[in-house]
C-alpha cells in the first residue's frame, strides 16, 4: 500500500501535463522522483497522526511498544531501509546527469547508464528482498510485526470500533 498511492500520484501528474507517458525526468530517476512523496507518506504522516492513509483505512495505527505514540526518529527508522534503497538506485544516473566523476575512475564521466541501469535494479532488487523478509517475518511472529517494526520498537494496533449511539429522542413540547 505504501507503494501505490505515491506512483498513482505521479502517473496522474504526468497524465495532467499532456505527455505520452510518464516524463523522462520520471522515467530515469524514478527512485529519486518517489522518495519526498513516499517519505511524505511513510514517516511524516506516521509521525504526525500515528497512520499513513492505508492504514486509517484499514482502521489500523501504529504506536510504540509501550502503547505511546509513535515519534519521528521511530517512524524515520522504520521506513529507512527502503527509502536508502531507493536513494542508492538513483545514485549513478544522477551522477551520470550532472556529469560528476565517479569515484576509482581516474577522470572519467560517470558510471555509463548500462551500469547505472544494472545498479539500479540491483539496489530494487534489494528492496524488493527486504520487503519479501519482512512478510516472511511477519507471517512468522506471533505480534505479526514486520523487521520495520522490530528496528523502530513499533506494532500496528486495530482501532477498537466506534460504538454506535442511538440518535437522540426529539423531545416533543407538552
Amino acid at each position: 500500500m505504501s507503494m501505490i498511492i505515491p506512483v498513482s500520484i505521479v502517473l496522474t501528474a504526468s497524465w495532467a501535463l499532456d505527455t505520452p507517458g510518464p516524463t523522462l525526468i520520471y522515467q530515469e530517476f524514478m527512485p529519486l522522483c518517489m522518495l519526498p512523496v513516499m517519505l511524505a507518506y511513510n514517516v511524516f504522516l506516521v509521525a504526525r497522526y500515528g497512520v499513513a492513509p492505508g492504514m486509517w483505512l484499514c482502521k489500523l495505527k501504529l504506536q510504540l511498544q509501550d502503547g505511546s505514540a509513535v515519534t519521528s526518529r521511530a517512524a524515520w527508522l522504520r521506513y529507512g531501509v527502503v527509502a536508502t534503497l531507493y536513494l542508492l538506485a538513483s545514485l549513478p544516473k544522477l551522477w551520470h546527469f550532472l556529469g560528476l566523476s565517479f569515484p576509482g575512475l581516474a577522470g572519467q564521466t560517470a558510471l555509463s547508464f548500462e551500469n547505472a541501469y544494472a545498479w539500479e535494479l540491483s539496489a530494487i532488487f534489494l528492496a524488493f528482498l527486504w520487503m519479501l523478509s519482512e512478510f516472511i517475518v511477519l507471517m512468522l511472529n506471533k505480534q505479526r510485526r514486520a523487521l520495520q517494526d522490530f528496528m523502530a520498537g513499533t506494532v500496528v494496533v486495530k482501532l477498537p470500533a466506534r460504538a454506535t449511539q442511538a440518535p437522540p429522542l426529539a423531545s416533543t413540547p407538552t
